[in-house]
This record gives structure tokens, sequence and C-alpha cells, in this order.
């Protein structure tokens, strides 16, 4: 059952009237995760729940609720208030008018943004005002616990550890001049996922040659084989199960993610090289930029870090080879709803702080190769730590038998 004093004090925190959800046939997965609501539940007609804020606006959260579903909030605390009509629900939504509520519409963040301009517009003409609740969504659900950083922490690990047998698997094989194919490796992969209790939402990326050009790539579309002197792009992702959390869904299970880069040859062109010493500086100086300001005490948002990642990739001479932000938010969604590193797609100036668990990927992408790191990152007692294992700070090469 959600935790409403836990909300109510977020939203105090923010010197909100109230916080705002409105669900109709669970189009708000944020409404639905944050209130707790079985996603399976009838939700034929829109309700509204208003969680009450600031004093002196609402003295008690407000349920407005169509007649024909008269239970879909029975369980959550507040006043009532039944419509039959559209004409009626305006008049009910006039009783709020000169407060200031959050919902889920925000401007920058598409990834929050689920009030239709519909409703939206009936709200605003009983004269709501509405503001983002992307700050809100942070704090309640983009923002992990100490358990789920443990969650996340085991899931990390064991991904570094798959990578590692992956390439051991792959060396072999291509050494020993076997047949490699994308497929195989990723099925490889998905065996190594079983047997370590992982689960994912979709199938890790394998991606070789030209093929790692294409960030979301999707292997096994067109099954490739491994050439020599060609880049290889791994880029995995899972969460862990465990006797406390057997399901994926489970609110203590969280994602990690990571991507490694190797060469099918002894010697990376020096473009390749360049590459990768460049994406690896960007990498790390948004560590060191939070971990300074961490530790100055400093507020640090998301776009100033995507900032940081950015100018030194465009210092170096790459402008048109940056197709995407540094990095996600990640909890119990591989794409969470927390702070993303981003100053260009989704600007994102929510703070990183406490509980925040992200991506740190940059990514480079030529006509002919792409190369990506992505390591991920949490806040603890205002610390950074990178999750897993230690970063890739070298292209994985084959490593064949020294030449006498």
């Amino acid at each position: 059952m959600i935790d409403i004093s836990k909300v109510e004090k977020a939203i105090l925190e923010e010197n909100l009237s109230g916080w705002l959800f409105f669900n109709f046939r669970h189009r708000d997965p944020i409404a639905d995760m944050v209130l707790k609501i079985d996603k399976k539940s009838t939700n034929s007609r829109g309700w509204f729940y208003i969680i009450k804020g600031a004093e002196g606006y609402i003295k008690e959260n407000i349920k407005i609720i169509h007649s024909v579903e008269p239970d879909v909030l029975k369980n959550y605390p507040g006043k009532t208030v039944f419509y039959t009509s559209k004409e009626e629900l305006k008049e009910i939504l006039k009783q709020f008018a000169g407060m200031t509520l959050a919902a889920q519409a925000d401007p920058d963040l598409t990834q929050i943004s689920f009030l239709d301009s519909g409703t939206a517009s009936i709200l605003q003409k009983a004269g709501i005002k509405i503001v983002s609740s992307a700050s809100l969504v942070k704090k309640i659900i983009g923002t992990l616990d100490n358990e789920q950083i443990l969650s996340h922490e085991k899931a990390a690990a064991l991904l570094y550890k798959i990578i590692e047998e992956t390439w051991d698997y792959l060396s072999i094989n291509f050494k020993k001049n076997q047949k490699i194919t994308e497929k195989s490796i990723q099925s490889f992969i998905i065996e190594k996922f079983e047997e370590n209790n992982l689960v994912s939402d979709s199938l890790p990326l394998v991606a070789f040659g030209k093929n790692s050009a294409n960030p979301h790539y999707k292997t096994g579309e067109n099954d490739f084989f491994l050439e020599k002197n060609s880049i290889i792009q791994f880029d995995i992702w899972a969460k862990l199960l465990t006797e406390y959390a057997e399901q994926a869904d489970n609110e203590k299970c969280v994602y990690a993610d990571i991507s490694w880069v190797g060469f099918a040859g002894e010697e990376p062109p020096q473009e390749i090289t360049k590459s990768f010493n460049a994406i690896k500086e960007a990498r790390d100086s948004v560590i060191a930029f939070i971990r300074e300001n961490l530790e100055a005490g400093n507020t640090v948002l998301g776009f100033d870090a995507d900032k940081k990642a950015r100018n030194i990739l465009l210092n170096r001479g790459y402008k048109n080879e940056i197709k995407h932000r540094t990095g996600h938010a990640i909890d119990i969604e591989l794409h969470g709803y927390g702070t993303n590193l981003d100053s260009v797609e989704f600007p994102d100036k929510r703070t990183l702080s406490n509980g925040s668990c992200f991506s740190v990927e940059p990514g480079l992408y030529f006509k002919d190769f792409g190369i990506r790191t992505e390591i991920n990152c949490y806040i603890q007692n205002n610390m950074l730590y990178i999750s897993g294992g230690l970063p890739q700070n070298e292209l994985l090469v084959i490593q064949y038998p020294k030449r006498r």
C-alpha cells in the first residue's frame, strides 16, 4: 500500500498545493507506480486523485471518481466526489481554482508526460495551474533506497563477470577460426543470464563491424559473422531475481546496464583507438565532475553532467558523431524516472542526489563503426560510487600467441 505521508512530505518540500493524478485505462504508469495500483484493475473512466500539499488549500486528499466505478480508489484516504458527466466534472474541478498542482506534464521530459492535452485544458479552464511533477517523480520512484542499491550493485557485478566470460569465449573460438555470429554470442550471454538468475525486458545487444554504428541495433535480424579487424560492441542490461524478490516487476529489483567494446585483432586502427580514448575521457570527466561537486556541497544537475561530457567530445573535433545523451536514470525500469544526464535531447535540470542511480555512456558513431563505453553510478551518503566493477579503460583485443 502507498505511504501517503512520504508523498505528502515531498509535496510540502516543493511548496505545492498538491499533486494531481489523472488516469484513464492505465495510460499513466507513474500514477500506477506511485499509488501502487494494480495494472489489471478496471479503469474504463477517468479518475482524479489530489494528494494535499501546503496548508491553506485543501484539508484532505480528494478523489474525483466516475459513478460507474465507485470503488476504483476505495482503499485510498480522502474525500470522494462522484461525477457522471463532463459538465459535472468541470463544476467539481472549479472548486480547486487558484491552486498550483503538480501533474505528469513537462515541456522537456517526455518520459514523465502522460497528462493528455484535453484533460490539461479542462483543468486550466477550471482555474487550476498545472506544473511539472518531475522533481516529485524523482523523489518518489526515481530515488533508490539502500535495498534497491544493493540489488543494482549485485546485478552490475554479475554483468561485469558475464562480459569477461563472453570475451573469453569469443576470443578462444575466434583464434580457432570458428565461425562466430552476433546471434551465437547473444545466445551465450542469454545462457549466462539464466545461470545467474538475471532477467531483462529485451535481448542484449551484440554488434559486429558496421552494425555498431547503430546505437540501438537489434541483434539477430540479420546474422552477421565476425570478421578479422572489425569492432565488437556489447550492451547488456538485466536485473537480479532473488528469494526475496522473485518477480521481475518487484520494486526491490533494480536494473544494471553496461557497454563494453572490443576489436577482433591485435592492433586496432588509430581511428578506433582515438575514438575510444575520447569517450573514455568524456566518461571519466563526468565522474570527476560529479564527485568534486558533491564533495564541495554543490548542487549537481543531470543537464550539467551531460554538458561536461559533450564538451570533451566537441573539443576533440567530434560533432556529428554524437548521437545521444550521456546517460539515463536507472531504477526498476531500465530507463528509469530519476535524473538523466541530458542537456540536448530531453534537457533534465533535476539534481543528482542521494539515491540517484544512472548510466554514464558517451558514444561516437561513424559511417562504418560505432563505439560506446557505459558504466553505472549511484550516489549514497553524498558520495558517488561506480557499480559492479572497474570501468573499461582499454579496448578489448584478441590476444594471439607471441610470434617467435
